[in-house]
C-alpha cells in the first residue's frame, strides 16, 4: 500500500471515529443540489443526539463561504422546538419542554439565490455567545459536536440566460450584415 493510501486511510478512519464518538452530529441538507438566481431552496438542519444525553436547547450560526445566497424569511423550527430570541437575530435557536435524544430536525431555512457560483453551507457556534451550542440535561453543553455542511450551486436564471443568448445572436447578426455591406 502506498504512503498516500496509508495517510488517507488514517485520515478517513479518524473522521469516521470522530463522528461516531460525537455526542451531537448536525447535517446541513439542501432539498436540491442547485438553486436559480432569484429562486429559493429549502435547507434542513438535522441533528443526531447520542443517548443518554438529553438535549434541552440549541443555538447555531449559518456560515456561508461566499455571499451567493441569503436567508429568505425566518427559519421554521422543527416540531420539538420552541423559538427563542437569538441575540444575533438569525432565529437559529430552539428550546425543548423536555429533554430529547435521537434524530431531530432543528430547523428548515429558505435560501434565495443571489449570484451564480458554488457556495459552501456550514454551521458554527460562536464561543462567547452563551445562547449557542447544545445545552444538555441536567447541566452543561455538548463538547463533541460535528457539523456536516453541504455545497449548493447557484445557477443563472434560465430566462435571463435565454435573453442574453438572444441579444448576443442579434448583435452577431447585425455585425455580420455590416461586415458584408462594407
Amino acid at each position: 500500500m502506498s504512503r498516500l493510501g496509508v495517510v488517507l486511510g488514517f485520515a478517513l478512519g479518524g473522521l469516521a471515529s470522530a463522528a461516531a464518538d460525537a455526542s451531537v452530529i448536525v447535517t446541513v441538507t439542501p432539498a436540491a443540489p442547485s438553486v436559480n438566481v432569484g429562486g429559493t431552496v429549502v435547507v434542513d438542519l438535522v441533528a443526531q443526539f447520542a443517548a443518554p444525553d438529553l438535549v434541552l436547547a440549541w443555538g447555531l450560526d449559518l456560515t456561508l463561504d461566499a455571499p451567493l445566497v441569503a436567508p429568505s424569511g425566518a427559519p421554521v423550527l422543527g416540531p420539538t422546538w420552541l423559538a427563542f430570541a437569538t441575540p444575533d437575530g438569525d432565529g437559529l435557536g430552539g428550546v425543548a419542554l423536555a429533554g430529547v435524544t435521537g434524530s431531530q430536525r432543528l430547523a428548515s431555512l429558505t435560501l434565495e439565490g443571489l449570484a451564480p457560483g458554488l457556495v459552501s453551507l456550514g454551521l458554527a457556534v460562536t464561543t462567547r455567545d452563551r445562547t449557542e451550542g447544545f445545552a444538555l440535561d441536567p447541566t452543561g453543553f455538548a463538547s463533541n459536536v460535528v457539523f456536516q455542511g453541504a455545497t449548493l450551486e447557484v445557477v443563472p436564471e434560465p430566462r435571463a440566460f435565454a435573453l442574453l443568448a438572444a441579444c448576443a445572436a442579434t448583435l452577431a447578426a447585425v455585425l455580420g450584415r455590416r461586415a458584408r455591406a462594407s
